[in-house]
């Protein structure tokens, strides 16, 4: 919201946010992402795209998710591999939108 509105964000509940966010990632490497190379097994599936599009958007907020984590990171490789080009045609606004952003950070 302090984007759309340009109030100064709150950083308590940023934090809170990112917070909530680190626990739902962890969850979904401990319990998903540790049965193969994807989410069900061996195929990569619908629930891959979801979730590694879900997982792609907090970039917009300079937050990547890959980060420090391995397991998400060589799972999020496997999944663009897989789908590629399709993958990098679908998050072109996307990464638009993440190049703004870190433009507009390097500028301050």
């Amino acid at each position: 919201m302090p984007k759309l509105t340009g109030e100064s964000p709150n950083e308590k509940t940023i934090a809170a946010y990112e917070n909530r966010m680190i626990d739902c990632i962890d969850n979904f490497e401990r319990c998903w992402l540790n049965s193969g190379p994807f989410i069900t097994g061996d195929k990569i599936s619908a629930a891959d795209i979801w979730a590694a599009c879900e997982l792609e958007q907090p970039r917009i907020a300079g937050y990547d998710a890959a980060k420090g984590r391995p397991i998400l990171s060589g799972w999020l490789n496997r999944v663009q591999k897989e789908l590629n080009p399709h993958y990098q045609q679908a998050h072109t606004f996307l990464n638009k939108l993440v190049e703004m952003e870190n433009k507009k950070s390097a500028k301050l």
